[in-house]
């Protein structure tokens, strides 16, 4: 049998599991899952994963979710509107990029910070 040779390392690199960089990603990939479903939305279909609706008068509401509850902007704001499925998407680039850089960490910390207050009690 041959035998492969592999770089070994320690694995001290390795982020934690509640790092604020494994939490941005998981935003960032939430975010991504959202732009698929806009194409699903578009073909006719309906998810429960869809972090938007569409209003009345056709405008679109978007919340960015973090462990499945949506994170508040300002107090009692957790939507944003866009008037069109074009400005769904681009808003969704925004708000990646803006994760992406660290903007929204301190509402990713409030939101994780409330989970982990549930399971100390």
């Amino acid at each position: 049998m041959a035998r492969m040779k592999l770089n070994l390392a320690s694995s001290d690199g390795k982020p934690q599991s509640n790092s604020i960089d494994t939490k941005r990603n998981r935003l960032i990939n939430g975010l991504r899952n959202q732009i698929k479903e806009i194409d699903l939305h578009i073909n006719g279909h309906w998810s429960p994963r869809m972090w938007f609706w569409q209003g009345e008068d056709g405008s679109y509401r978007l919340e960015a979710r973090y462990a499945k509850k949506p994170l508040e902007f300002e107090e009692g704001k957790t939507a944003i509107v866009c008037k069109d499925e074009d400005q769904l998407r681009k808003t969704i680039d925004h708000l990646i990029d803006i994760v992406r850089v660290g903007e929204l960490d301190p509402l990713i910390e409030e939101r994780s910070s409330s989970i982990r207050k549930r399971f100390t009690q």
